[in-house]
Order: C-alpha cells, then sequence, then structure tokens
C-alpha cells in the first residue's frame, strides 16, 4: 500500500478522468435500490456507499457481499433513510427536521458540480520547447476506500466518486503540502458525506 508520486505533462487530466471512472460495477444491491426508485417514484435523493479498491475485506456476515447502499429520499415533502445490503430490504425510516436530506436540497446544484481534488504538491506552468506545458506533482494510492455518491433530482442525476485519501493527506511526508487539502474540507461535499457517515454510526 505505498503510495507512489507521478509527475505529469499535460496528462493530469486524463488520469483524473480515469481515477473518476473507477467506481464500483452496477450490482445486485445497486440494481435494487434503483428499481425502489423506480416503484416510489422518487425524483430527488441520495444514493450512497462506502467501500474499497484494491483489495477485499473478509467477513463472515453473507449480508456485506456487497457493498451496502443507503437511500436518502425526499417523498411528498417527508425525508427519510433506506439501507439496502446482500440479504435484503429494510423499511425506510423517517428523518427528523434539519436531516441531510434537506442539506442536500439546499445545496444540490452546488453539489453536483463541486470536485474534490486528488493531493497535489507542487503545480507549474513551464516553457518546454516553444509550448507552455504544466507540471504536476501528485500522489496515488492503489489500494484504498472511497466515498461514492449518487446525486438525483429531478434535473438529472449526478455520480461523485471520492477517494478517502484525498480527503486525509496533508503533506507528501517530506515537507511538501497537498496544496488541496483545506479547500477539499471546506467543500459541500465533505460535509454532506460527514453528515451521511455521522448518520450512519449513530444508527448501526
Amino acid at each position: 500500500m505505498s503510495p507512489f508520486y507521478y509527475r505529469s505533462i499535460i496528462l493530469l487530466a486524463i488520469m483524473s478522468s480515469m481515477l473518476s471512472g473507477s467506481a464500483i460495477a452496477q450490482d445486485r444491491v445497486f440494481t435494487n435500490v434503483q428499481e425502489e426508485i423506480k416503484r416510489k417514484g422518487i425524483d430527488t435523493a441520495v444514493i450512497y456507499t462506502a467501500g474499497y479498491v484494491g483489495f477485499f475485506i473478509l467477513s463472515k456476515d453473507t449480508c456485506k457481499k456487497e457493498a451496502t447502499r443507503y437511500l436518502f429520499f425526499q417523498k411528498q415533502g417527508r425525508h427519510f433513510v433506506q439501507r439496502f445490503d446482500f440479504c435484503g430490504t429494510a423499511q425506510p425510516t423517517e428523518l427528523p427536521a434539519g436531516n441531510l436530506v434537506g442539506y442536500f436540497l439546499a445545496n444540490a446544484d452546488s453539489l453536483k458540480v463541486e470536485e474534490i481534488q486528488l493531493p497535489t504538491f507542487s503545480k507549474k506552468t513551464i516553457m518546454r520547447g516553444d509550448k507552455l506545458v504544466e507540471e504536476t506533482e501528485i500522489q496515488i494510492i492503489s489500494h484504498h476506500g472511497y466515498y461514492e455518491l449518487i446525486l438525483k433530482t429531478d434535473r438529472g442525476e449526478v455520480k461523485k466518486h471520492i477517494p478517502n485519501y484525498y480527503l486525509t493527506i496533508k503533506d507528501d511526508g517530506n515537507g511538501k503540502k497537498n496544496i488541496y487539502y483545506e479547500s477539499n474540507l471546506q467543500t459541500k461535499l465533505y460535509a454532506l458525506i460527514q453528515k451521511i457517515e455521522a448518520y450512519i454510526n449513530q444508527n448501526r
């Protein structure tokens, strides 16, 4: 699990696209979520899961054979959460006032366009021959946890796949600071993840 460094010239955009496209495949649990959304006629929701890339966590709990997913949604002005795992689908639970669905509704437009940046330690534009090129030093960890959110409104949906180390790495271990660390923690996406994780931890 040692991180490795990659000095990129212009190719950063290509690598970022590859990383964001590494979300987990649509499994049976995800299919059940989609069918529930269709059956209930839900047009405002957050589908959330947390998982791992690059390794498996062995568990005797067969319900964890696939990633557990949470559906936070609005229906007829009321807010609910519903849990889905490999063993089945829980009944919806109504959420109290001031819940995270309300936060999503109030910030949906921003949440859809925000991006959490990968750890970056230097970024500069230099002349190479007769062309200006961008040289960037980044850090990539091949084995990592991630958060996946599908943000759904009546205007469409957006998927966010966020490796958790994007939010935890402060420096490269040799004194170079991650230039995006502070700004990543100030995003509404990070705030939403924190609210979801707090709810899950309180309701296990």
